[in-house]
């Protein structure tokens, strides 16, 4: 029987020896899920990816064995053994008689409800429950396997091997889902990290925290289920992936919820985690690792824009996951620092505010939103003050600055960059900005951007029919053209950028400088 015949055939309740009432299905790259409504049932694609090689039945048999042999290491109760799907008279059953065609990997199926992804994006999950998880994953790497071929993993040379792997693999996706600028820097950083901390490497793995993992330790593969803590889904089909640093393995779920932008959880996590493992050095390879994960999740969204049978939606936001991905790994290299973008209303600021902030992994900041949630009505609410009355006096003014330096002293504050949206007329304002960076420790930069009148003109027209947070047009434009106090050199790094040219051309220039 044929593949697609045989998922046909298991979508069918009638072949599950639970007779469920219906059958719901879910496909990755390399496997089917049948979920009955109490277990899952993952049969194996017959594909060869190199990293993995699933051909044959035997090579499918020998890896669902190892699925579930690896991952009752931290969930015994999940993974309930290997079934056989056998074929007899045309007639397909799970356990049942005849020849065996195909196996499948028996689990129990958990709660949606209380995966970790779900509870993140719900705001649910705690501080509490990271210190639950981190002890789990800590008891866990503590009790973990490991000998003299783990422990080779851990060596500069195989770790500098494994990650040239991924910048080979990324190049052609440079001007599609990352910079150049970004490529550059991010494989650099990454290069002398290795080189100058080449001594803690050593000391991780003659200390014996190279170690047989998890190796896909992400959001996903959690789930909280009433005291439980449910922990899955681990990589069975390479050892080279599972075999690594512990610090690796923390780095995948550390860095995944600052995706998710918790970086409370993640600090909460980590700081538990140093706690019950007892492993204080985790701290100084922890950005390079978490720079590392980021990377190859950027790289495996960058192949799904290549696969045929993905949706043009599916590619879309596999477009955008991929940019999130790779911006928060040149972020995890970069000093704080704190940006501030300046410029008359209507000369797109905004806009490249946020293809910055995604490029280097940092939150933009708008004063838009900012002044008008200070005021108490809607993001997209337009209020169309005389110039320089109501919200935009000057008293509320500098009431908005004052915040955004607060939110910036915030995030500056914990080591990571920032970015702020505003025009930053005046040569005072500009200052106290200057001052913060200073009083924080971080880099300081002026992005101004200029364009063509006429540009102006056309982009403030526009604005004006669409909701929008901005409530600038052409007379406040004008207004802002006299006042505004010209950027001297001596204030900050200043980047002046026609916003009028491509975004990726003007993203390229600023990385150029800020990187470097």
């Amino acid at each position: 029987m044929d593949a697609r015949s045989l998922i046909e055939a298991l979508k069918s309740p009638q072949i599950y020896p639970d007779s469920p009432s219906q059958i719901r299905i879910a496909e990755t790259h390399i496997s089917y899920l049948f979920f009955t409504g109490r277990y899952v049932y993952k049969v194996k694609k017959p594909v060869d990816f190199g990293f993995l090689d699933f051909t044959t039945l035997e090579k499918r048999k020998f890896f669902c064995l190892q699925e579930v042999k690896l991952n009752s290491r931290l969930s015994p109760d999940v993974y309930l053994g290997v079934e056989e799907i056998r074929e007899e008279n045309g007639r397909i059953s799970l356990g049942g008689h005849g020849k065996t065609i195909e196996y499948a990997v028996k689990m129990k199926e958990l709660p949606s409800e209380g995966m970790l992804i779900r509870l993140v994006s719900e705001g649910k999950a705690k501080p509490e429950l990271m210190d639950r998880i981190a002890l789990k994953i800590a008891t866990f790497h503590r009790e973990a396997e490991t000998s003299d071929e783990i422990a080779g993993f851990g060596n500069v040379s195989v770790i500098k091997k494994n990650m040239q792997e991924n910048f080979i693999q990324t190049v052609p996706y440079i001007a599609k889902t990352l910079l150049r600028e970004q490529y550059d820097f991010i494989s650099e950083r990454a290069v002398a990290f290795l080189e100058h901390k080449n001594l803690i490497f050593a000391k991780r793995k003659n200390g014996g925290m190279i170690k047989d993992c998890h190796g896909d330790l992400h959001l996903g593969a959690i789930c909280v289920e009433k005291d439980n803590i449910h922990v899955f889904d681990c990589i069975e089909f390479n050892d080279r992936f599972r075999y690594g640093d512990t610090a690796a393995d923390i780095a995948f779920l550390t860095m995944d919820l600052e995706y998710n932008n918790r970086f409370d959880l993640s600090s909460a996590f980590t700081e538990a985690y140093i706690r019950y493992s007892g492993d204080s050095d985790i701290s100084v390879v922890l950005r390079f690792y978490k720079s590392y994960r980021a990377y190859v999740r950027g790289k495996v969204m960058s192949f799904l824009l290549d696969e045929g049978e993905v949706s043009e939606e599916q590619k879309r936001n596999a477009l955008k996951s991929a940019k999130g991905y790779f911006g928060l790994a040149y972020s995890y290299f970069m000093q704080p620092t704190l940006i501030i973008m300046a410029g008359l209303v209507g000369t797109g600021k905004s806009a490249v505010a946020v293809s910055l902030g995604e490029a280097i992994g940092a939150p933009v900041v708008r004063s838009d939103e900012v002044r008008k949630r200070l005021a108490g009505i809607l993001p997209d609410e337009h209020r169309y003050e005389d110039y320089e009355n109501g919200i935009y006096s000057e008293e509320f003014t500098n009431k908005t600055y004052s915040e955004l330096l607060k939110e910036a002293s915030e995030v500056l504050g914990g080591g990571r960059s920032i970015i702020l949206d505003a025009s930053y007329k005046s040569r005072a304002s500009r200052e106290r900005a200057a001052a913060l960076a200073r009083e924080k420790g971080a880099r300081f930069f002026i992005v101004e951007c200029v364009c063509d009148h006429e540009v102006v003109r056309a982009r403030l027209k526009k604005r004006m029919g669409e909701k929008e947070v901005s409530d600038g047009r052409w007379e406040i434009y004008e207004m802002q053209k006299k006042e505004f106090e010209e950027i001297t050199e001596n204030e900050g790094r200043l980047i002046r950028i026609d916003s009028a040219r491509p975004v990726e051309e003007n993203m390229e220039l600023i990385l150029k400088v800020i990187g470097r």
